[in-house]
């Protein structure tokens, strides 16, 4: 069996379990709250960038851990699967990579899965140490079980994702290049997530939507900061 097809087995079996999982959580969410966080994400994502040209680094998980404070887990996790659905068919079609059925279907199962469980996962230990508070709203002390939850099922995907995509040669060239920036630019701001939630929850749209243009701004700025750095250029548009 060949790389490309073991992964692609692997894409579709988590990505599966992923969603599963989020549907037999049965989130429940407003239409127009779905609608705002999702477009959120997605225009996060699409400020992020990728170094090395495998691995995508963005400021979403701040986004996706605040409507899971704001909103509950379950709807957050919805958000998380959703936006992330929709930004990589967006990345897929529209972006230049080739239409093949790992870019338009495996993967995009993957990276929505992924994220879900993450957050669903973070939730499940919340209540096991009895930090959770009710669905519709949670206090940011969660954020001590959602995080690692969160960081550690994101990152072990990719971990294997480039194992069975490039062996121990390519698993070990990705970890050098990314594991800082992965650090320091995606786990590091992942706090700002109770800011989030507390702008949401607490303030009127307005401050909320300030918020979302300051998240955008910091991401650019962290592609301009990271960019002289680099000895290759670095693309604009990230996808996992």
């Amino acid at each position: 069996m060949n790389r490309e097809r073991t992964l692609n087995i692997y894409c579709l079996a988590l990505g599966a379990l992923g969603w599963f999982w989020l549907l037999a959580s049965a989130p429940q969410v407003a239409s127009g709250t779905l609608f705002l966080f999702v477009i959120l994400a997605v225009l996060i994502e699409l400020v992020g960038f990728r170094f090395p040209a495998t691995d995508a680094h963005s400021l979403v998980g701040i986004v996706l851990l605040g409507a899971a404070l704001a909103l509950g887990p379950t709807n957050g996790a919805l958000i998380a699967a959703l936006s992330s659905l929709l930004y990589a068919l967006i990345y897929a079609i529209f972006i230049g990579r080739a239409r093949s059925f790992s870019m338009l279907v495996a993967r995009p199962l993957l990276r929505s899965s992924v994220r879900a469980m993450g957050i669903l996962s973070g939730a499940l230990l919340a209540r096991t140490l009895g930090l959770a508070g009710a669905e519709a709203s949670w206090p940011a002390i969660s954020l001590v079980a959602l995080i690692p939850c969160y960081v550690l099922i994101v990152y072990l995907s990719r971990f294997l994702r480039e194992y069975l995509q490039g062996g121990q040669n390519g698993l070990s060239t990705w970890w050098r290049a990314s594991w800082s920036l992965f650090l320091f630019g995606e786990v590091a701001p992942l706090p700002l997530a109770a800011l989030v939630a507390v702008i949401y929850s607490q303030l009127n749209l307005s401050y909320f939507l300030m918020a979302a243009a300051a998240l955008i701004a910091a991401s650019l700025s962290l592609i301009h900061i990271s960019e002289p750095t680099r000895r290759t250029p670095i693309s604009y548009a990230v996808f996992c």
